[in-house]
């Protein structure tokens, strides 16, 4: 993460990006709008116990990635 805020000395090369926007890029790709609607949906249709399934499916997910 101590790269991401870093000054570098040679901005201005065309077509380059920031290592900041690389990972706000990265991070929406990874997370994006939609699995804020599917938590939703996941607890108004099953209820309290949903969120207990998405940490273990989550638990699972990171391992395999």
């Amino acid at each position: 993460m101590a790269g991401v805020r870093r000054k570098y000395d040679s901005t201005s090369g065309g077509g380059q990006i920031s290592a900041f926007k690389a990972l706000s890029t990265g991070l929406s790709s990874t997370l994006g709008r939609g699995n804020i609607a599917g938590v939703a949906l996941a607890i108004s249709m099953g209820g309290p116990g949903a969120p207990f399934w998405m940490w273990v499916s989550a638990i699972v997910s990171m391992a395999t990635k």
